[in-house]
């Protein structure tokens, strides 16, 4: 029964723990950054991003040459910090910091400057910054319009952003193709010759 009752409670925990909201705060050096701080302050606090993309949003109603207009919502910078550090995904509206996430522990390089293996790309993390910072940039990239593919939420119609990277390998190793939607990695695929 007590071993029950500690699953039980360390399962919570560790539900509770999954659950955490985005940090409110974080230290770039010396220099406390913190939700709300203007995108200039956080640019002279911290290190350069090592990637950046936008993310996008579609406004209800607003159309040019018959089509919905799909327009950037924010900006998301990812840092790294170095190896033994977490990378950190910064999310910007309307020129403030608006949400500071954790990822994967960061690489003790430039981030992007060397190529991991076929093999290594399902470890490399599920961001696309993290694979850039892990695996380097792809040989090809294959962006949908967002306007174009869309998803159902709520009876809503929402623009859904994909990407597709493909990795091509060398000798017997077959090309890697990655697809993202909204940044997040949902698929790897070995691709025929």
């Amino acid at each position: 029964m007590l071993a029950t009752k500690w699953s039980l409670a360390c399962g919570l925990l560790l539900l509770a723990l999954c659950s955490l909201p985005a940090q409110a705060s974080m230290y770039c050096g010396s220099e406390l950054v913190k939700v709300g701080d203007p995108q200039h302050r956080v640019a002279r606090a911290c290190p350069q991003p090592f990637y950046q993309e936008p993310l996008y949003h579609h406004p209800g109603g607003h159309r040019a040459y018959g089509h919905a207009v799909v327009l950037p919502a924010a900006e998301v910078w990812y840092l790294n910090f170095g190896s033994g550090k977490l990378m950190r995904r910064l999310v910007f509206s309307n020129g403030q910091l608006q949400r500071i996430d954790e990822l994967g522990y960061g690489v003790g390089y430039t981030p992007g400057s060397r190529r991991c293996a076929a093999r290594d790309l399902a470890n490399a993390g599920s961001m696309t910054a993290e694979i850039f910072a892990r695996c380097g940039a792809p040989d090809y990239v294959y962006s949908g319009v967002p306007d174009y593919y869309h998803a159902r939420h709520h009876g809503a119609v929402q623009p859904v952003a994909f990407s597709r990277w493909i990795y091509a390998g060398h000798g017997a190793v077959l090309d890697r193709e990655l697809l993202f939607q909204h940044g997040r990695l949902i698929e790897i695929r070995a691709l025929a010759r």
